[in-house]
């Protein structure tokens, strides 16, 4: 189990304010703004089973990035269990009004360097659709499956050790 003091840290960068906490650590405010961006970048996935959606917020760090103290930027890192092997990274979004500002590419960063700090030999696998791909590619991901998923669109899976 990790202890708060190894999954706190915030920085500065470009006006951005990238943090990672444990599920226990978000305030009502910032799980508020967590569902928000959620649903408007994944809509269609916010009608699932909301049990299932705790269970996994609760074992997952979350990356957070705030511009102006607002949430621009949103990814949750799932911790190894039996259900997931290595870690899985999911639900990386950007609020569509701030792409192209180089935030993507500061939470990747902040996401890879506390993982490795906190998980040295563990892997991170994604999932993402096409056209998001090579942003992943950038980053050392490489596919390892690809399948057409129930929303039928192709969805590429990708890993990075």
């Amino acid at each position: 189990m990790l202890n708060d003091e190894n999954i706190s840290l915030n920085f500065e960068a470009n006006h951005i304010a990238l943090g990672c906490k444990a599920f226990h650590q978000l305030s009502k405010r910032e799980v508020e703004s967590i569902m928000k961006i959620k649903s408007k970048i994944f809509s269609k996935d916010q009608s699932g089973n909301s049990n299932y959606e705790n269970f996994v917020d609760h074992k997952s760090l979350h990356f957070l990035a705030h511009q102006n103290k607002y949430l621009v930027a949103y990814a949750r890192l799932v911790s190894p269990s039996i259900e997931y092997q290595g870690l899985n990274l999911e639900r990386f979004c950007v609020e569509e009004t701030r792409r192209g500002q180089g935030i993507s590419r500061f939470l990747m960063e902040f996401i890879l360097n506390k993982s490795l700090k906190i998980y040295p030999n563990e892997r991170i696998n994604l999932s993402c659709l096409k056209n998001i791909k090579p942003f992943y590619e950038k980053f050392g991901f490489n596919t390892y499956n690809s399948d057409i998923e129930d929303d039928g669109l192709e969805h590429f899976y990708m890993t990075r050790d």
